[in-house]
């Protein structure tokens, strides 16, 4: 099932973001790719042909690792997406990749990783437009990890 409820930048609302991201690093004529956007669309809106539709992505070897990782993540694969975000944001350091990934590190439950990766993107896109969300996750995380010691 679409994991449509949580917050990831790129698959919430970032669908017109995502699909630029693809244009710019991989070129507007793709022969043979399928349309991106419709499949993330259709997995959002819980369509009943989404979920097939994000998992093809997935298992598409060809799939930029942006359109992988968004598809990874509409379909709760947190692990799977933080990996392809994380290769993603070192080809084109995006404040959005790094955002993403450190989310679905949080989800997939890898804490140290996400404080890490929530720190580094606060430290350099302290002013983006979800920053307070970051440093709330950071907050929460650090809380947790600190009662666990």
């Amino acid at each position: 099932m679409c994991r449509a409820g949580v917050n990831a930048y790129a698959f919430t609302c970032g669908l017109a973001w995502a699909a630029a991201a693809v244009v710019t690093g991989y070129g507007p004529q793709r022969p043979g790719d399928p349309h991106y956007a419709r499949a993330i669309s259709a997995g959002r809106q819980g369509l009943p042909e989404g979920e097939r539709m994000l998992r093809q992505l997935v298992d598409r070897p060809e799939s930029p690792d942006i359109v992988r990782a968004t598809a990874a993540f509409g379909l709760g694969k947190y692990a799977e997406a933080a990996i392809e975000y994380e290769a993603s944001f070192r080809l084109r350091p995006d404040p959005a990749l790094l955002y993403n990934c450190a989310q679905s590190y949080r989800l997939a439950v890898d804490r140290a990783r996400a404080i890490e990766l929530y720190r580094n993107y606060l430290r350099l896109y302290g002013d983006a437009p979800n920053a307070e969300d970051a440093r709330k996750h950071l907050g929460n995380l650090e809380l947790a990890a600190a009662a666990e010691r």
